[in-house]
C-alpha cells in the first residue's frame, strides 16, 4: 500500500490509499485541534526563521518568503506529516503486509530555508520523533514490522542562478538564440503545491456515492485537470503555456530542475544532434559552456555519440575517455554512467545544462529560486541513504542508481515473505 507517493496518486489500484482515513483524521476532534495548533506554531517558527536570517544576513537566502510560503510550509510539515503517520499506523493495526509513506517535511523547508540552517534542522528532529511514534505503535500491531527508511536524494546549496548573475536560464538561451525562435519556459507547478495536491488527489478518487467525496470534488472542481488536482498559482500560468506550446512548433523549451537546465526546440521531431545544433544556432553551445556559472552541457554528435562538454574539455561518453580538461571532474565518480544512461532516455533534452560546482565551498546554482537543490548533478545531491534492518543483506556489488536499488529493495521484501517474516503472511 502506498499513500502520498506521486507516482500512483492517479491510479486508485496501485496507491490503495484508504480515502476513510483521510476524512476520518479531520472528523475526529483531537486530530484536528492537534494539527491546528502544530501548524499555528509552524508558521510563527517559518516567520521567526525568516526574521533571524535578514537580521544575521545569512547567505545564500530567499527573500520572496513570506506569509503564504509559511501557511503552505505549516500544511506540508505539519499537517500532511501527521496525516501520513496517521494512515500509515492505521494500516499497521489493520495488519497490511507492506505500507509505503512519503514524508515531504525536510525536504520543502530545505529548499526555501537551506539545507542545513537551524530551522530545517528543527524538521529533520520533528520526522525524527514520528519514527520513534511508529515504532512504538508496530509493537501493539497484530503483527511484527521492520522499518526502511529511504531519503532518495540528499540536497545541495547555494545562491541561485539568476542571484548571482542577475539572468535566468531562460533569458540566457534567449540571449544566444538571438531571436531565431522564442524562447518559453515550460512552467510546473512548484514542487511543495504538489505536496499539497498529491492527498487531495488521492482522496476523490474515493467511492463516487460517497458524500464525503463528493463535497471534496466540489470543493476542488476548478482547481482539478484530468483527474489530478493542482494547486498553487501557477496552476493556470502552466495549462496557458501547454495549451500555447501544443499549437506552435517554432520553439526553444527551457525547463529547470534544481541546477539542471533542459533545452527542448519543438520545431526538430527528433532529438538536434551537436551538428544540426551548431548550424541552426551558431554560438548558442560555446555561449553555454563558457558561461561561469555552468559546468557542463551534454548533447549528441553523429558522429561520437554522448558528449559531456565543459569550458575547457569533452568527455566522450560511449568511449569513457575526456580530451582537455575533464568537465566531470567534481561531479562524482558515477556521473559519466549516470549521463549515458540518461541519454538513452527515448525524450532526452536536446541539450542538457548542469550548473557549475564548486567542491571548496560545496555549493551549485539552481536554475530555479531555491537556495537548497536537487536534480542535477554535484554535491550532496547526488548522496541519498537507506536505512535498513540490520540483518538484512547487502548486495555485494556497489548499489548505484535508483533502478539497482529498487531491484535490492525488491529482493527484500521476497526474502521476509521466503523465509517467513513478520509473521509469514502474505
Amino acid at each position: 500500500i502506498t499513500a502520498f507517493t506521486m507516482s500512483t496518486v492517479k491510479n486508485p489500484e496501485a496507491s490503495g490509499f484508504h480515502k476513510k482515513s483521510f476524512y476520518m483524521f479531520f472528523i475526529d476532534p483531537y486530530n484536528f485541534l492537534r494539527a491546528f495548533m502544530l501548524g499555528f506554531w509552524d508558521i510563527f517558527l517559518e516567520l521567526r526563521g525568516q526574521r533571524r536570517q535578514r537580521k544575521r544576513d545569512v547567505q545564500p537566502r530567499l527573500e520572496h518568503r513570506g506569509l503564504r510560503y509559511a501557511l503552505l510550509r505549516a500544511a506540508i510539515t505539519t499537517i500532511i506529516r501527521e496525516l501520513s503517520v496517521y494512515t500509515l499506523i492505521g494500516d499497521m493495526f489493520a495488519g497490511v503486509p507492506s505500507a509505503y509513506v512519503t514524508l515531504f517535511g525536510y525536504d520543502e523547508v530545505a529548499h526555501h530555508s537551506g539545507v542545513e540552517r537551524e530551522d530545517t534542522l528543527e524538521v529533520l528532529r520533528k520526522l525524527d520523533q514520528q519514527f520513534e511514534r511508529l515504532e512504538t505503535a508496530s509493537r501493539q500491531a497484530p503483527r511484527p514490522y521492520d522499518f526502511v527508511i529511504l531519503s532518495d536524494h540528499g540536497q545541495s546549496q547555494g545562491a541561485t542562478f539568476k542571484q548571482r548573475y542577475d539572468i535566468t536560464l531562460e533569458e540566457y538561451v534567449e540571449q544566444l538564440v538571438a531571436g531565431k525562435v522564442k524562447v518559453e519556459t515550460a512552467g510546473a507547478v512548484a514542487e511543495h503545491w504538489s505536496y499539497l495536491s498529491a492527498p487531495l488527489t488521492d482522496a476523490i478518487q474515493g467511492d463516487q456515492r460517497q458524500l464525503s467525496a463528493k463535497a471534496l470534488r466540489l470543493a476542488v472542481k476548478n482547481k482539478t485537470s484530468e483527474g489530478e488536482v493542482m494547486l498553487g498559482p501557477e496552476r493556470k500560468t502552466l495549462k496557458d503555456k501547454k495549451e500555447k506550446i501544443a499549437g506552435e512548433n517554432e520553439e526553444a523549451i527551457v525547463m529547470a530542475s534544481g541546477n539542471l537546465g533542459l533545452i527542448y526546440f519543438t520545431d526538430w521531431k527528433e532529438r538536434m544532434t551537436l551538428e544540426q545544433i551548431d548550424e541552426a544556432f551558431p554560438g548558442l553551445l560555446q555561449g553555454l559552456v563558457n558561461h561561469p556559472g555552468i559546468g557542463f552541457v551534454m548533447v549528441r554528435s553523429a558522429d561520437k555519440g554522448p558528449l559531456a562538454i565543459g569550458a575547457g574539455g569533452i568527455f566522450f561518453l560511449e568511449e569513457d575517455r575526456f580530451q582537455g580538461k575533464n568537465p566531470l571532474a567534481h561531479f562524482g565518480a558515477n556521473a559519466a554512467g549516470h549521463l549515458k544512461r540518461t541519454d538513452g532516455f527515448p525524450h532526452v533534452a536536446d541539450i542538457m545544462v548542469n550548473s557549475f560546482y564548486d567542491p571548496v565551498t560545496d555549493e551549485v546554482a539552481a536554475f530555479e529560486e531555491l537556495v537548497g537543490s536537487h536534480g542535477g548533478l554535484g554535491g550532496d545531491q547526488a548522496h541519498p541513504f537507506v536505512l535498513f534492518p540490520a540483518g538484512w543483506e547487502l548486495p555485494e556489488k556497489e548499489i548505484i542508481g535508483a533502478e539497482h536499488l529498487n531491484r535490492v529493495m525488491r529482493g527484500w521484501l521476497a526474502s521476509v515473505k521466503k523465509h517467513g517474516g513478520n509473521d509469514g503472511k502474505d
